[in-house]
């Protein structure tokens, strides 16, 4: 059981931000279709306060010594009895339009302490339908039914960090999902008689609550909870994508480019070698060019096709990796590869036409190793390619990763590059040049360019110009700042807010 009796404040990391919220669903009848859109029942922001912003009627009792620190709820782990016998002193969130058949719970927080069982949040008082806590091994676990169903993933929580956990339970399909920081970890069957044992609605609607404390064994949550949500039906997938963020977009928006070490260079070097990318400058922008938008031409076209029947396995895989991202896809010629004489050449060019590949024939996304390469060995001279495969990227964590490589990579001989990709109508070449801009520039009349960003359409691109700003026009970049505060997204407001923080002018 936690004992700790000296709680002391903890901000907000600089730089931080892992964006993730917390859901519930639930609707007082059967739910005969599904929604298009979650519905919020509670969100909880604790900006200083306890304002549900749902519109709904959840409520937060606040009990005993919970405090607001740096727009997050804060407890100290205390059980406590707040004066009363059998009263504890913990956060109490009331959700009386729950519907038990079909929720999303999502939660943000970052834990002061962490123990074998601590909870992180619980569902209900007495019959702790539902949890979220540290399993024994000190994995994140999830539980139903007092802890007597319980599901473990293989993420260890850690202390001063920020974590995101998001949970759709489905009890007309007998299923639950649980993504953390954004990334799915499973999706599990839950047992028929779970429905009928623990959620029969004349037993559970006095206890449609969230506790802090876990009142079967006594852990309590000790830490800052930055929001918390509950939105009506099963929409894990659409919440841990509206809600997440990862700290390499905060270093985009800033114009961080963080860089791995110089250390990572020889295993690098090694990792791309197995993947039959040459590792040099040349031989990563040659396999970059497979990945630009614009049609190879047919001799490159023939030599990669001629490269799936090579007697090494990493370049079989890499020519099988090249060919598949292009786009449009060499259909004529992988139909004409499909009858080669050489076996393996007709193999995979019949499964690229398939696309049903085998596990160990299943095609690796080498662009990460690539782009580390550069993060690693920074030249501007990658910049106009990677400009190119920005343009058409419709992955957010590619498109994240090759922003923050471009600003690594930027110099004042792509200037004229740069520039041009603040009018382009894809918002991540936009958000990057703009986050680019500032570090290839010190003039003011270049730093003024970038106001013109503060109403861009996409708020990610309004907070890149508001960063690169940051030095200058305190008062318009404050201002600005405190507008997106105000913004639907929680990842705008979190980036808003660390901003803020991070400068000292909240």
């Amino acid at each position: 059981m936690n004992n700790h009796s000296n709680p002391k404040a903890i901000g907000f990391p600089k730089k931080c931000i892992m964006a993730l919220a917390l859901l519930l669903v639930c609707d007082c009848t059967p739910r005969l279709a599904a929604q298009d859109s979650p519905k919020a029942l509670a969100q909880f922001r604790f900006d200083g306060n306890a304002i549900d912003h749902s519109g709904g009627n959840s409520r937060l009792f606040l009990k005993g010594r919970p405090a607001f620190q740096n727009g997050a709820l804060y407890h100290d782990g205390e059980y406590g009895k707040d004066g009363k016998e059998n009263e504890p002193g913990c956060p109490i969130i009331h959700t009386p339009a729950l519907n038990f058949q079909a929720f999303t719970v999502a939660i943000r927080f970052k834990a002061e302490s962490i123990e074998p069982s601590d909870n992180i949040i619980t569902g209900g008082r007495y019959l702790r339908w539902f949890s979220m806590r540290t399993g024994k091994s000190g994995f994140l676990s999830v539980t139903f039914d007092n802890q007597e169903l319980e599901y473990n993933f293989p993420v260890t929580l850690e202390t001063d960090r920020w974590y995101s956990i998001v949970c759709g339970v489905d009890l007309e399909n007998m299923y639950v999902k649980t993504f953390v920081n954004g990334k799915r970890l499973s999706q599990h069957q839950l047992p028929e008689g779970l429905r009928q044992k623990m959620f029969a609605e004349k037993e559970l609607r006095p206890v449609k609550n969230w506790c802090l404390a876990n009142y079967s064994n006594g852990y309590v949550f000790h830490g800052l909870i930055d929001e918390f949500a509950v939105f009506d039906g099963e929409f894990a997938d659409i919440i841990a994508a509206d809600y997440h963020s990862d700290p390499a977009l905060l270093d985009l928006i800033t114009g961080v480019g963080k860089q791995p070490s110089l250390r990572r260079i020889d295993r690098l070097k090694s990792d791309l070698l197995s993947e039959g990318i040459e590792a040099t400058f040349d031989g990563v922008m040659q396999y970059l060019d497979s990945r630009k938008p614009n049609v190879p031409s047919k001799q490159i076209i023939a030599t990669l096709i001629r490269q799936l029947g090579d007697s090494r396995y990493a370049k079989r895989q890499s020519a099988t990796i090249r060919l598949q991202n292009l786009d449009p896809p060499p259909l004529l010629e992988l139909n004409q590869a499909s009858q080669d004489s050489n076996p393996e050449v007709a193999r995979r060019a019949r499964m690229l036409l398939s696309g049903n590949f085998g596990d160990s024939d299943r095609p690796v996304d080498l662009l990460p190793l690539a782009l580390e390469y550069l993060k690693v060995m920074p030249n501007p001279d990658a910049v106009p390619g990677l400009l190119e495969i920005l343009t058409t990227c419709d992955d957010k964590e590619n498109a994240i990763e090759i922003g923050s490589t471009i600003v690594s990579c930027a110099g004042p001989k792509n200037r004229q590059q740069i520039r041009n990709g603040f009018s382009h109508s894809n918002p991540w070449v936009r958000l990057a040049a703009v986050a680019a801009w500032s570090k290839i520039t010190d003039k003011k009349t270049d730093q003024v360019l970038l106001s013109e960003y503060l109403d861009d359409p996409n708020e990610l691109v309004q907070m890149a110009a508001i960063s690169s700003l940051m030095s200058k026009q305190t008062s318009e970049r404050k201002a600005a700042l405190l507008n997106l505060q105000s913004s639907p997204s929680f990842t705008t407001r979190f980036i808003a807010q660390s901003l803020l923080e991070d400068t000292g002018t909240k």
